[in-house]
């Protein structure tokens, strides 16, 4: 891409992370920030699902995002939180706001695209997101629009990390590039806590602690409004 001076212009680089985010917590958080550094982002949209086609029983939609806004506020400086992420571009995206219909990610992509034409799109996803993406509504269309940024590893609890975990994550982008030629993938190297939102839910559940598995105020907010009790 050139400018009316003829000089070529470096595109913006877009990164998007998707997903439930019920709740939202400190691997989502880590995934973010690494994806931000690693692949040089100008902008990073976290987007809450409206109404996922493979779920069950979600926390409403609002109070998702309500989570990921209260996260966002304490990690980039712009609440009362310690900010390790300040001065990077990232925001809530509610563009799968739609309650009434499930949004499939290729329709996020496109709307992305008209919105920013002139920027390359990464998709930020786990391993187990990346081995799926053949299952999804037309992934072609997907892998068309934007290259995806893939992470392998997870770290143990003890802070170790599997150096050969990378290897069937190239071993199944080289499979997905022989189904799909046009796939684009980048293998990240974060280091990302092994933390879901089902073991969060669970313990929560159970009324046991979830110090350092969310940021402190997303901990208050599931706390105030009582979520995730049987």
């Amino acid at each position: 891409m050139t400018n009316r001076a003829g000089e070529i212009c470096r595109m913006k680089r877009i990164g998007i992370l998707g997903g439930t985010f019920d709740p939202i917590h400190n691997g989502h958080l880590a995934m973010a920030k690494a994806a931000y550094r690693e692949l040089d982002l100008d902008k990073l949209l976290i987007i809450p699902a409206g109404r996922p086609y493979f779920k069950g029983r979600i926390t409403p939609y609002d109070m998702r995002c309500d989570m990921v806004r209260i996260a966002l506020e304490d990690i980039t400086g712009t609440g009362a939180g310690p900010g390790d992420l300040h001065g990077l571009d990232m925001e809530l995206s509610l563009l799968e706001s739609d309650q009434d219909n499930p949004t499939y990610t290729y329709q996020t992509l496109g709307r992305l695209k008209h919105e920013y034409p002139d920027s390359e799109l990464f998709f930020i996803c786990g391993a187990d997101v990346f081995t799926g993406i053949g299952t999804w509504m037309k992934p072609a269309e997907v892998l068309r629009m934007s290259t995806l940024a893939v992470f392998g590893r997870e770290a143990d609890d003890d802070g170790s990390h599997d150096t050969d975990a990378e290897e069937p994550v190239s071993g199944a982008s080289d499979k997905l590039k022989e189904i799909f030629p046009e796939a684009r993938c980048e293998i990240m190297h974060g280091h990302i806590p092994a933390i879901s939102s089902t073991r969060i839910r669970d313990l929560v559940s159970r009324n046991e602690a979830v110090d350092g598995l969310v940021p402190v105020k997303v901990g208050e907010y599931i706390r105030s409004h009582s979520l995730y009790l049987k």
